[in-house]
């Protein structure tokens, strides 16, 4: 064995992906995804000021735009998981990428209002629909347990696309409001391309066989499967402190804190990179329901030391110790929002049913949508009415999410098979 190849093989063990065997199709996956989410960070900087500086639109009438889209592909989830079952997940994911291509071309002759909502809320059906069938579809490629480390490698690859389109646009924004247009052509081609990309993979493997011996759930409705609707609803409570990292930090920064304004940059840009190291290593060891289950108390620990360090760089004056406080937060809240996810892969992916899964994960990836909804009305209202209050209600609700995502959670094979059971005699 050559020193490359031994190198090759610890940098795998240390990534978490060792035993994984990254096929022509994974690696073609993961180079879509890679693509996509490039583009997408193109125009996560620009959408906004495109929408109010060069269409004319005001702030508020954006905001509402943007939150009635995210409610309509929240209502839309029901209908979307029977599609991503009906259709298979791979034909939903070339689609849902063609439309997100043919709305950001939309977006280049907007110049109303009604038409932005309109074409906003098909994008983010469109973006709904492609969360549950990629999630779906790459389930598909691997048994349990190498899912959830496939979804990590996933979910790391977009945040770094993320952060690269982001820095390319930043330098891009330079140039003035003229570049706008062109970020969201690319961002168009993005799209298109990493269809051109997973229109030209197979269905599944047969490494999506259940495993032998094991147990599993019975196919029906997701919304008459009351330990599946516990669980996605606690996932929506942990989410909380996800969304809230990126749309709280900088708010909190900026009014209630003596740091400069330009710190806020800095930790996102910090919790991207954590997210992007961490997430596969991280993965590793939790791929059962039960490792799942020992997740949800460092979710809360990490979650209450994040919060109580917050409220400290708050209050701090000297600015070293402040910062020193805010980062070490960002941290704590970055390593909860990576075990967040891990929990949240495991117990959809383990307790959807072989029958129907993108049913199943239509309602799992609902709570996270919703979480996004949610965590920015309530973040609004914490800092206008009580700053200080913001970090303790985020501590009670996720503390509340986790307690029902264990106590949802089976206990045994037994009780899973009985749950599948009783699913589909009802």
């Amino acid at each position: 064995m050559g020193v490359t190849h031994r190198a090759r093989l610890a940098a795998r063990r240390q990534l978490g992906v060792d035993g994984i065997h990254f096929d022509g199709t994974l690696r073609r996956w993961y180079v879509s995804v890679t693509i996509d989410a490039i583009g997408t960070g193109l125009t996560l900087p620009v959408i906004l000021l495109y929408f109010t500086r060069v269409d004319g639109i005001s702030v508020v009438g954006v905001g509402t735009a943007i939150s009635a889209a995210t409610g309509a592909a929240l209502i839309a989830s029901p209908v979307i998981g029977s599609t991503v079952d009906r259709f298979g997940p791979r034909r939903m994911v070339v689609a849902g990428l063609l439309v997100n291509a043919t709305c950001c071309v939309s977006y280049l002759f907007t110049t109303s209002w009604g038409a932005l909502a309109l074409i906003t809320a098909i994008n983010q059906i469109a973006n709904q629909t492609g969360r549950t069938a990629r999630q779906t579809f790459l389930a598909s490629f691997a048994a349990s347990p190498d899912r959830v480390r496939l979804l990590a490698v996933q979910r790391s690859l977009r945040n770094a696309g993320y952060a690269v389109g982001g820095l390319v646009a930043a330098a891009a924004m330079s140039i003035g409001p003229s570049s706008f247009r062109w970020l969201i052509v690319i961002d168009a081609l993005s799209y298109a391309a990493a269809a051109l990309l997973v229109r030209a993979m197979p269905d599944g493997t047969p490494a999506a066989a259940p495993e032998p011996k094991q147990e599993q759930p019975t196919g029906g409705s997701p919304y008459r499967d009351f330990r599946y609707l516990a669980l996605a609803s606690g996932n929506t409570l942990i989410l909380i402190q996800v969304y809230s990292c990126t749309f709280a930090v900088p708010l909190w920064v900026s009014g209630h804190t003596l740091l400069p304004v330009s710190m806020a940059g800095v930790l996102l840009t910090l919790n991207t990179v954590i997210v992007v190291c961490w997430q596969i290593p991280l993965s590793r060891g939790f791929e059962s329901l039960t490792g799942a289950r020992t997740l949800y108390p460092r979710v809360v620990a990490l979650t209450c030391l994040a919060g109580a360090l917050y409220l400290l760089s708050g209050r701090l004056e000297p600015i070293p110790f402040a910062a020193v406080a805010i980062v070490v937060a960002v941290v704590s809240n970055s390593g909860a929002e990576v075990y967040s996810y891990v929990a949240g892969w495991t117990v959809s992916v383990a307790l959807a049913p072989a029958t129907s899964p993108g049913r199943y994960l239509a309602v799992f990836t609902a709570s996270d949508t919703a979480a996004k909804l949610i965590t920015p009305a309530l973040v609004s209202i914490l800092l206008a009415t009580y700053p200080e209050a913001l970090w303790p209600v985020q501590i009670v609700l996720v503390g509340l999410g986790c307690a029902l995502s264990r106590l949802a959670l089976p206990h045994s094979a037994a009780e899973r098979s009985t749950s599948g059971v009783k699913r589909a005699t009802r």
